[in-house]
């Protein structure tokens, strides 16, 4: 199961897309602005982030740029920016931005974005073995909250690599 952080300043979208993720058996953690997004990332490590492109406070593109920017963050986490009328092209790139996606879409398009989370974290137990092989501590039976904590970025880059 899936951390997956939706911040949007449109509350029809945030509800419709929770229960579309929650609906595949992932977490969700919602907020409506750039730097309660920036905080989310940082506190609660999210697996996939989507960001809508004008948000309050800081927008989209700003908000991925300070993720992209922040050592703390995995350069390979996840950032999609939410596709509607809003969508700059031109800043997509330049911000760091994963890819995008539609906010009119279909349960099906959800449903293949999330399964290569799946995909990846049914491999976990792999990665845990073969970090646990190459001196990171415990083994992936029994890892501790500790472990978790100071592993889980280097987790998270071995399973996007997969």
């Amino acid at each position: 199961m899936a951390l997956v952080l939706i911040a949007d300043d449109h509350d029809d979208t945030i509800t419709i897309l929770s229960a579309e993720i929650e609906a595949e058996g992932h977490s969700v953690a919602t907020v409506m602005n750039g730097s309660d997004a920036y905080q989310c990332v940082l506190t609660e490590r999210p697996d996939l982030v989507f960001l809508g492109p004008s948000l309050p406070i800081h927008d989209g593109y700003e908000t991925c740029s300070m993720l992209r920017d922040d050592p703390d963050v995995p350069d390979r986490l996840p950032i999609v920016m939410l596709a509607g009328a809003d969508l700059d092209q031109r800043r997509l790139e330049p911000a760091g931005i994963t890819t995008t996606f539609p906010r009119q879409h279909g349960a099906s398009d959800v449903r293949e974005l999330l399964a290569r989370l799946d995909r990846n974290a049914a491999r976990l137990e792999n990665v845990y073995k073969a970090l646990s092989e190459e001196g990171f501590g415990e083994t992936p039976e029994t890892p501790s909250e500790e472990w978790l904590r100071d592993n889980h970025y280097v987790v998270r880059a071995q399973l996007l690599e997969i």
